[in-house]
């Protein structure tokens, strides 16, 4: 499975009147740009919808959106929405059968694909000082083309969540320092498949 887009909108510094649409290539994808360009971020939303714990795919508040000129204390409500295409190679046909039921394809003839989209609202509230954030997460059932309707998106189930895992390991500042207290963290996790293969 190779996720070949990914879409933002309203998630941190992604703002809230348009969705950002991230390519990504097939044989290398890096995301290059200035400090402050929101690389850190894409990388967080897929961890959001696609983290290992339930911890990595927590939303909260200072998760959405605010504006520059906005005062975080008169906004009521924001919400925030994540969404992968994912593409299925030759060599991935044994992955399909759990998928088949939420392909979708952009015209006849051509590969099928999955969509999936992490919605996500906050809203103000007085009894709970962060407020309260509802989040879902969908099978989007009709191709990227087409519009969407009531009918449009099925619950993602929990059960898929492992067989799709994103693993994030920040950027490595002070390596030396780090790599002694590797054992049993992300990047020990990462070196140790790179090295056994698993």
């Amino acid at each position: 499975m190779k996720i070949s887009n990914l879409r933002i909108k309203g998630f941190k510094s992604f703002g809230n009147n348009e969705s950002v649409n991230i390519p990504l290539n097939n044989n290398l994808a890096a995301f290059i740009g200035l400090n402050s360009a929101g690389k850190t971020t894409a990388l967080e939303a897929l961890r959001r919808l696609f983290g290992s714990s339930n911890a990595e795919r927590e939303i909260n508040r200072q998760d959405f959106h605010v504006g520059k000129n906005e005062n975080p204390d008169e906004i009521e409500e924001r919400e925030l929405s994540i969404e992968v295409k994912i593409n299925f190679s030759d060599d991935e046909q044994e992955a399909v059968p759990h998928f088949f039921s939420n392909m979708v394809v952009d015209d006849q003839g051509e590969d099928p694909y999955i969509r999936i989209r992490l919605e996500a609202t906050w809203k103000k509230s007085e009894i709970l000082p962060q407020g309260e954030v509802e989040v879902k997460t969908y099978f989007i059932k009709v191709a990227v083309n087409e519009a969407e309707d009531d009918g449009s998106k099925q619950i993602f189930p929990n059960h898929f969540r492992s067989l799709i895992q994103v693993l994030y390991v920040p950027a490595i500042r002070r390596p030396a320092e780090q790599l002694k207290y590797a054992s049993g963290s992300i990047l020990y996790r990462v070196l140790r498949k790179i090295k056994w293969g698993d």
